[in-house]
This record gives C-alpha cells, sequence and structure tokens, in this order.
C-alpha cells in the first residue's frame, strides 16, 4: 500500500467527497492540506471557501474564494489531471 500524501488532487478530491457528505470541517482541513501541497491548484481554494461557508466561517470563506480567484487568473491554465487520484493506492 502507498500513501499518496503529497498529491494535492488527492487531498482535494476526499475534501469533494466528505463536502458530499457534509462533513464540512474535515473538507475544510482537506482542502487546506491540498493548498499547503500546491499553492496554485485554484480548487482548492474554490472547495476551501465552500466549506467554510457551510461551517458559518463568512471572513474565512470570503478570503480563500477570492485567493482561489486571484490563483486562477494568475496561473497557466494546467492541462486536465488523471482521473481521481487516490490517497491509498494499493
Amino acid at each position: 500500500m502507498k500513501y499518496q500524501d503529497t498529491n494535492a488532487a488527492a487531498w482535494h478530491n476526499l475534501a469533494s467527497a466528505l463536502g458530499t457528505m457534509k462533513m464540512y470541517k474535515e473538507a475544510l482541513a482537506a482542502d487546506e492540506a491540498a493548498i499547503q501541497r500546491d499553492p496554485a491548484f485554484a480548487e482548492a481554494y474554490i472547495g476551501a471557501a465552500l466549506s467554510a461557508g457551510k461551517l458559518g466561517l463568512r471572513d474565512q470563506a470570503f478570503a480563500s474564494a477570492q485567493r482561489g480567484l486571484t490563483v486562477a487568473r494568475t496561473t497557466q491554465v494546467r492541462p486536465a489531471p488523471p482521473p481521481a487520484p487516490a490517497l491509498i493506492l494499493r
């Protein structure tokens, strides 16, 4: 088994799954982990904004959304990532 701790997309995918299950605190933490691993990953900022908003953290939600938009505008368009990487590979 191999743990994909450095993969920002895997962390964001985890955050998306947790958000779908209404586990917003955990989703926020997972998107923050994605941002730490890749500060140019705009989708993670937007995910963090959505989770923070659901938790009633309006200032944090707004700041994350603003940062995500800034990153998206200033970062070169990347090719689509491979299909949903997982944090744990077998």
